[in-house]
């Protein structure tokens, strides 16, 4: 389940990560979640060491916060003998998570004993227990404000002055002299600084640079200059990276060339591997304004489209979710145990049987669109059993209905209880699933539930690690099947006298579902989500089998899948036809059906159109 209540914690640095905790902290605001901010750096100078981390292990502890997880922002003052803060929250099953912002300089040790996520900013240094989660910024600040406040110069650098920088520095300097172009130097500078000084084309200030100065020194200049720490093959931007292309003023000097920033932006930056090629660099950017502009411009979208800290924590609130369902014990029991999983004590917990969640899939979209069809197929396959429509999402109707429950104190679904409402549900699930399907978990389990469309956008807060198959079939076949489903004498007697038979109404129902599947489909992770075409199945059902088996993980020989094709065939059926629950077996229908008359067709057209053009349908056919 996605976390909805985070406790973000700060390190004790009162500078640079302290950005990244702002980042999160207004990331995940951005997100939906409540976001419960430490301010370790600032809870440092009231509070002792130990206090601290007692604070923090009894705000994620109570029950009044209902926190979901614990991120913290460095970790590096929760190491050590501070390491225990991290610790007592895992062990006491909260999850956590550590975002490394001083990868590949300040490694932490023990990191996968403390934490249930570990995310690092550096790609070259991330092993395959730890996630890549990169640096970013937030949107930039208007820059027409800033615009006047300071002095014009053309090239600035603001940041540190380590010693392994001097000597570039210095050459870029006297380089800026010669030429006549204003370089200003502001931040802090420990390094012997006086030779600087010395240097007419220099503007040198010392001290930290606030956030504030900061944006007005980009904002007044052509150039900036970020210079990346002495690091053996580190790949990934800094943060500096990210908050120079977001402001779309300044076109960004970096150096040495990183593959991670060549990749993301390309020849929209300028880099450089030296001294004199970053010298070069500089005469070739104030020279040319035009082409300078074209790749602040072309900069400015790559970031504003995929690197800011919204889409970082979005980012994280799906490893949150994984690392989640990985990590919580799931208790199914069996009504038939073995003598020897059976505790001797009277009414105590039976072993629990754990499930591989990616053994799951939900089967989603709408009624009528061959869902039967293609889940008795795949129930017919090897390692596959298909549960028609065992009406799971009904569980979880009056909370689609009414999301306003979770924050209600008495209700059910109340998230501040630590969401065991939620957790029930997933369990009961289970629990049944195991009873129905012994083999569930060595087999991959299909439910198909497109008839609750109120379970569609739970699934990836249930089932975070689960698959899901979205069919689709158009949109206005599905409407003239179900037109002839509400007829007098049709199969679907039990609902004829209840359910409508106005095509209005059924063409909104239809694209009340359907919009809800697809909506859902568009947020589930890509890697674990699978569109299927009910007119593909048409022309080639054996090739779409093979293509589910394939995503599910099980394995079927083509022998099997022409056996199992041949099996359901539509001819091997005697009662079809009008009126019938397999009518035709075939796309298009709705082209010449009777039930489509011109005024049942303008009404498809007002309400399922824009719906058809979504899936790709022509007037006559998918593209």
């Amino acid at each position: 389940m996605t976390p909805k209540t985070v406790l973000l914690v700060a390190g004790s640095a009162g500078f640079s990560t302290r950005d990244v905790w702002e980042g999160y902290r207004q990331g995940l605001a951005q997100c939906g979640v409540n976001v419960i901010p430490y301010a370790t750096f600032s809870m440092l100078r009231v509070l002792s060491h130990e206090a601290v981390g007692n604070d923090i292990v009894g705000k994620a502890h109570d029950v009044r916060n209902g926190v979901d997880a614990v991120v913290f922002i460095d970790g590096m003052h929760f190491s050590g003998e501070r390491a225990w803060v991290p610790a007592t929250l895992r062990d006491s099953n909260i999850l956590t998570a550590v975002i490394k912002t001083d990868d590949p300089y300040c490694p932490i040790a023990d990191t996968q004993r403390l934490y249930h996520l570990v995310c690092t900013n550096e790609l070259y240094q991330k092993p395959d227990a730890e996630a890549y989660l990169p640096t970013a910024t937030l949107a930039a600040p208007e820059i027409s404000a800033r615009v006047g406040q300071e002095p014009e110069s053309d090239v600035v650098f603001i940041g540190t002055l380590f010693e392994d920088r001097v000597a570039t520095m210095l050459k870029l300097a006297e380089h800026c002299d010669r030429r006549g172009l204003r370089f200003r130097m502001a931040g802090n500078f420990p390094a012997d600084a006086t030779q600087f000084k010395r240097i007419p084309a220099v503007d040198f200030s010392s001290g930290t640079v606030r956030p504030d100065a900061k944006w007005r020194m980009y904002a007044a200049s052509k150039l900036v200059l970020n210079l990346f720490r002495a690091a053996d093959q580190a790949v990934s931007p800094s943060p500096r990276v990210f908050e120079v292309t977001a402001l779309g003023s300044p076109a960004l000097l970096t150096g040495v060339r990183r593959d991670e920033v060549t990749r993301i932006f390309g020849d929209s930056v300028y880099h450089f591997d030296d001294a004199d090629e970053l010298c070069q660099q500089v005469d070739r950017a104030i020279a040319n304004d035009a082409d300078r502009r074209r790749r602040v411009a072309q900069a400015k979208l790559i970031t504003d489209q995929a690197h800011l800290y919204r889409h970082r924590s979005e980012t994280l609130l799906k490893l949150l979710a994984r690392q989640r369902a990985r990590f919580s014990t799931l208790r199914v029991t069996s009504a038939r145990p073995d003598a020897a999983d059976t505790p001797a004590e009277s009414g105590a917990t039976l072993k629990p049987d754990r499930i591989p969640e990616e053994r799951l899939a939900w089967l989603i979209g709408c009624g009528r669109t061959g869902s039967t069809w293609l889940c008795e197929m795949l129930d017919a396959l090897p390692e596959m059993r298909g549960w028609h429509e065992p009406y799971f999402g009904r569980l979880v109707q009056h909370l689609a209905e009414r999301p306003d429950e979770r924050k209600r104190p008495s209700a059910f679904f109340f998230d501040g209880n630590g969401k065991a409402g939620l957790r029930a549900i997933r369990a009961a699930f289970y629990e049944v699933a195991k009873e129905r399907y012994p083999g569930f978990g060595a087999e991959a389990l299909v439910v198909k539930e497109v008839n609750t469309p109120e379970l569609f956008a739970m699934i990836e807060e249930l089932f975070p690690l689960s698959r899901m198959l979205f069919l689709v079939r158009d949109p206005f076949d599905v409407l003239d099947s179900y037109i002839d489903m509400r007829q007098p004498g049709s199969w679907n007697r039990a609902s004829n006298d209840r359910a409508s038979s106005d095509p209005k109404h059924l063409a909104k129902h239809i694209a009340s579902a359907y919009a809800r599947a697809a909506d859902a489909f568009e947020a589930f992770e890509v890697s674990q989500r699978l569109q299927v075409r009910y007119e593909s199945m048409i022309t080639d059902a054996a090739g779409e089998l093979v293509r589910i088996a394939s995503f599910l993980g099980t394995q079927a020989n083509v022998d099997e899948i022409d056996r199992v094709v041949d099996r359901f065939r539509f001819d091997r059926h005697k009662d079809t036809g009008p009126g019938a629950f397999r009518r035709h077996g075939r796309p298009g229908v709705w082209q010449d059906s009777p039930h489509f008359t011109r005024q049942v067709h303008e009404t498809a057209e007002s309400i399922l159109g824009e719906l058809r053009e979504r899936f790709g349908y022509t007037a006559t056919s998918p593209r």
